[in-house]
């Protein structure tokens, strides 16, 4: 039984992340919106994400849109990369560069169209302080 009539909204960065495990490299897409966004689909929920990337970056997003999730970005001129470094038990992370932060007016723009809101934040900078703020209210 889906509890959720119109859908959900996934809120945060779509990453773009460099793997390094031993003697492998390879790039992969992250992020809450990725993981979160696929598994609610899958489960026959619409999801709606809102993640900005930029325009040079777009075509990573064919993995979401395979998907059936409509991708809600406004411009930025950069993506969120993340690097992943893998040796033995250690696993390591570190932000290369961060996309534009979500504002209120994005998220806003869904309201009428989800049930719920998953905010997923990967760095202090994600989703604009002030989204909190306005959301409590």
């Amino acid at each position: 039984m889906n509890l959720l009539k119109k859908g959900i909204g996934v809120v945060g960065s779509t990453t773009i992340d460099k793997i390094i495990a031993e003697d492998h490299r390879f790039l992969k897409l992250g992020g809450v919106t990725t993981y979160a966004g696929i598994t609610y689909r899958r489960h026959g929920i619409p999801v709606f994400v809102i993640s900005n990337i930029a325009e040079h970056d777009r075509d990573v997003m064919g993995k979401l849109h395979a998907e059936d999730i409509l991708v809600l970005s406004a411009k930025s001129d950069l993506s969120t990369y993340f690097v992943n470094y893998h040796r033995g038990d250690t696993l390591y992370q570190e932000i290369l560069q961060q996309a534009r932060s979500i504002k209120i007016g994005q998220i806003q723009s869904i309201f009428n169209r989800v049930d719920c809101l998953h905010l997923g934040p990967l760095h202090p900078l994600d989703i604009e302080a002030g989204v909190l703020r306005c959301l409590r209210n």
